[in-house]
């Protein structure tokens, strides 16, 4: 078993060295993702103000949560 795991981990500089490899070639992949990051504060913020809406509703639920309790 230990032999096995040896030639696995010799094996596994190769797979490392291909994902640094996709790493160095997805520079597009993650500029896209960024870009799509960037673009997404509008939804962050929608997101933002329902939660700034949803007060109400969380103090409701905590109100149910202590009654809970008593």
């Amino acid at each position: 078993m230990s032999d096995s795991k040896a030639l696995m981990f010799l094996r596994n500089p190769l797979m490392s060295a291909a994902k640094a490899l996709m790493f160095h070639h997805n520079p597009l992949m993650s500029a896209a993702k960024a870009l799509m990051f960037h673009r997404h504060p509008l939804m962050a913020a929608a997101k933002a103000v329902m939660f700034l809406r949803n007060p109400l509703m969380s103090a409701a639920k905590a109100l149910m949560f202590h009654r809970h309790l008593l």
